[in-house]
């Protein structure tokens, strides 16, 4: 009876042990699950970290690449403007100055016409002014169309050159864009994201070419359009029939 006893003492001791034992490994287990969950959400933590720092940083390079294209356009518009300016100054001085000589050949041509009283002063003092007077209508229509072709054309040479700014500008956006995805392909975690990166890629790519060619076509069209016209020939002027001295003549 007592090694009964004893036996039955020593099943329930083990029983005791290896339920212990028992415990002590599940503990120990989750003490390791609890650890492997806690590095997975530290590095978790690291990645989203490192990921916001990056897109802001992104952000901060895209906003600082904006504000510097938005201030060379404004410079490229001041001085377009500033060119025009000054160009039309130009123009009104040598405007002015033609009248102002005009003027004063009409002043003497009336004063020597006021010395003459017979009736061949007369006709030639008609004649002088009429002549004077077509001459004024040339010159100030003259001048005044040369000065709107000019100021047309700087207009036009401007807006060219904010289109081809505004050109440049998106193709170095598209150039980060191809930079953002070929990294975005390289560090893909498996054969679906790399695949889906790599469509992006390829059609990034595709416009960056486009966006290039429009930036080469719109070159290539302002050296075209700066490019030094052709010098026109002088108009021919048929022989003149009049008789020498006749005031009336329209060849003077």
């Amino acid at each position: 009876m007592p090694q009964k006893n004893e036996s039955s003492v020593s099943f329930s001791l083990r029983e005791l042990m290896s339920l212990e034992e028992q415990r002590v490994l599940l503990e120990a287990a989750e003490k390791v699950r609890s650890e492997e969950a806690a590095q997975q959400a530290r590095r978790e933590a690291d990645e989203q970290a490192l990921a916001d720092s990056a897109a802001h940083a992104r952000a901060e390079e895209e906003g600082r690449v904006a504000a510097a294209q938005r201030e060379r356009e404004a410079s490229a518009r001041l001085q377009a403007i500033h060119a025009a300016e000054i160009e039309r100054a130009r123009l009104d001085a040598e405007t002015a100055g033609r009248l102002e000589t005009i003027r004063h050949h009409q002043e003497h041509e009336r004063h020597l016409a006021s010395l003459k009283h017979d009736s061949s002063k007369k006709r030639l003092k008609f004649a002088v002014f009429g002549v004077a007077t077509v001459l004024i209508f040339a010159v100030v229509g003259g001048a005044v169309a040369l000065r709107q072709q000019h100021q047309t054309q700087l207009q036009a040479e401007a807006k060219h050159r904010a289109e081809v700014i505004e050109l440049e500008a998106k193709l170095d956006s598209q150039d980060r864009r191809v930079r953002d995805l070929t990294s975005a392909v390289q560090n893909a975690k498996d054969e679906g994201e790399r695949m889906a990166a790599q469509a992006r890629l390829e059609a990034a790519q595709r416009e960056r070419e486009e966006m290039a060619r429009a930036v080469t076509t719109a070159t290539t069209s302002k050296l075209r359009s700066n490019s030094p016209a052709s010098p026109a020939k002088a108009p021919q002027h048929a022989a003149c029939k009049c008789t020498p001295g006749d005031p009336l003549c329209s060849c003077l």
